[in-house]
Order: C-alpha cells, then structure tokens, then sequence
C-alpha cells in the first residue's frame, strides 16, 4: 500500500499503454487508494491518431510523474522519437518531481535500433530518482518507494499558512505533553529489518540490524504526522525511507544482487521507537472521528517546531 496523503496531489503516469498496460493498472489503483489523483490516457495504436495536445494538458496539470519503461521504444511520432519519448523529455523540462522505473535491459527490444533508442532514453530518465525492475512484483515495490519519494517533495514544497511544512488538518497542534527524556537528534537507534533481495531472477529474505539516527528517523516520519495519522502508516514510511537511504547495506549480502524490496521493521521495535518520541514530547495519541481500532499519532508543537526546523535546513542547502 502506498502512503496515505491528507492533500489530493495529482500525478501523472507516463508509459507506453501496449506495452505495460496492465503495470499502468495496478499502479493506478494504488494510487487512488492512497488519496491520489492519477492522470493517464490509455493508447493503443489501433485507436488511431496520437493526441498530443490532450497528453500535454495533462502533464501540464500534474503535481509529480510516474514514468514506467518497458521492452518497447513505442510508435514513432511525426518528429522521429515515439510518442512515448516524447513525453519523457516534455515532463523532463517541467522541472516538477519524477520518479522513473525502467526495465533493467534493453535486450528485449526487438531489434538493434529499438534497443539503441530505449538505451537513450533510459541516459535521460538516470538524471535524476530512478529504479530497475524485471518483474511486476519487483516493480510495484519500487513504484511505492518512489511515490514515497515524490509526496515528501510535493509536502515540502507546499509550505502553509501557517509558516510551517504541510500544516495539521485544523491547523492546530497538539500541546506538549510533560517531557520525560530529552530528545536527541543526534543519537542512533538500532532497528532490525527484513527485506526481499533480488538477483538473476530470484528472491532471497535478508535480515539487518541498521543504525539510524533519530534525527533521520523523525524526518522521515514527520511530514506524515503532521495531521492525524495511523500508525501503519508512519511505520510503512519509515519502511519506505529504509529501502530507499539503505538499499546498498542489503544488497551486499547477497551477491550480484540487484534490487531490494518490501522491507519490513520489527514490530516490537517499532512499539519502542514510538514510545521514545512521546516520552520526549515530539508526537502523542490524538483522538480521530475515523473510529475503528487504529491508533491515531500526531506531532505535538515541539514535534513541528523541530521539523519545521529540519525542512527550513534542507530548503537552504
């Protein structure tokens, strides 16, 4: 499952319909449950005519892309590249957030030149956050790390009336509750994760225990808590952040390995993660009208103050 938004972000997915129609799919259903709108054309050349014009307006209307490369450059446009290509380097120049996922050989082309132009489009997409898949599985993996990706960039570009980064629902925090330990950003915590690894085609279960500071901890977490959320959620963003900022130290253990996935934090560690940061007044229990068993978490004021802090940080960089 991808992360939950508050904020309806649209967001744009760009791939060749004949060739990865059904990855198109399953990423938009995922998406929609995540509170996102996904903008998308279907396309097969027996439609007729390509309408570019339509294609545009709806990246010119999206907030962040999803592009998906498969075996095939595509249909040739009038100007010598596919139609697919052509999209790529028009949301390219958006200068908007990308997230790209390509197939990790060009050898399924069917033919030299096919390969030659999936090769070149591929250089452009490495510029910037990117992933290669082989499998359906292995690529929806990825796509919910690079939706991840994309929704902490579109939160931190959205600053709130308020002055802070993405503002809590009614605009209100939670007042600190009576700190018990001194919060320390610059203390590590050790955490033990599970994640599938990948190589030639094969899934292997790998288990780390990873040291992570609490400051890169709640920074991951923290846009998501800034309004009322459950729990699953946060822990599946620090998942998330995991995959993607430790993906080398699971690679290693297995060799020629290729991509990671699906990791998983240690449940009762996590319990221990969340009961530091409300001992130290940074996030508390907050009542939802959504009802039901969940647990509800939110940052106290301490909690945004800091964060807020930490994004003003990132912003000058």
């Amino acid at each position: 499952m991808l992360v939950s938004t508050k904020t309806p972000f649209s967001l744009y997915i760009c791939a060749w319909e004949p060739d990865l129609a059904r990855e198109v799919y399953e990423v938009s259903r995922q998406l929609i449950a995540s509170g996102t709108v996904p903008l998308h054309i279907p396309y097969l050349p027996e439609y007729g005519e390509f309408d570019w014009q339509a294609t545009r307006t709806l990246i010119d209307r999206a907030d962040a892309y999803i592009i998906m490369t498969g075996e095939q450059y595509g249909t040739l446009s009038p100007t010598g590249e596919s139609y697919l290509h052509r999209e790529v380097s028009y949301i390219l120049a958006r200068n908007r957030p990308v997230a790209s996922f390509m197939r990790n050989t060009a050898a399924l082309a069917k033919n030299l030149e096919e390969a030659r132009r999936l090769v070149s489009m591929q250089n452009q997409l490495k510029q910037g956050y990117h992933k290669f898949w082989s499998g359906r599985e292995e690529l929806l993996i990825h796509v919910r790390a690079g939706w991840t990706h994309l929704y902490r960039l579109l939160s931190a570009a959205a600053p709130s009336s308020t002055g802070l980064v993405g503002s809590s629902v009614n605009g209100n925090s939670p007042a600190s509750p009576q700190i018990n330990v001194e919060f320390n950003p610059n203390a590590s915590l050790e955490i033990h994760c599970t994640a599938k690894v990948f190589s030639h085609g094969q899934m292997t279960p790998v288990e780390k225990r990873l040291k992570i500071s609490w400051q890169k901890t709640l920074a991951a977490v923290g846009p998501l808590m800034l309004a009322p959320v459950r729990e699953d959620k946060v822990r599946g963003a620090l998942e998330d952040f995991i995959e993607e900022n430790y993906r080398s130290t699971f690679l290693e253990a297995i060799k020629d390995a290729h991509a990671v996935g699906d990791v998983k934090v240690n449940r009762l560690e996590f319990q221990k993660l969340k009961a530091y940061l409300k001992s130290a007044g940074m996030v508390t229990n907050v009542a939802s009208t959504a009802g039901g068993l969940h647990n509800y978490w939110q940052l106290t004021s301490n909690g945004e103050q800091w964060l807020n802090g930490v994004m003003q940080e990132n912003w000058r960089r």
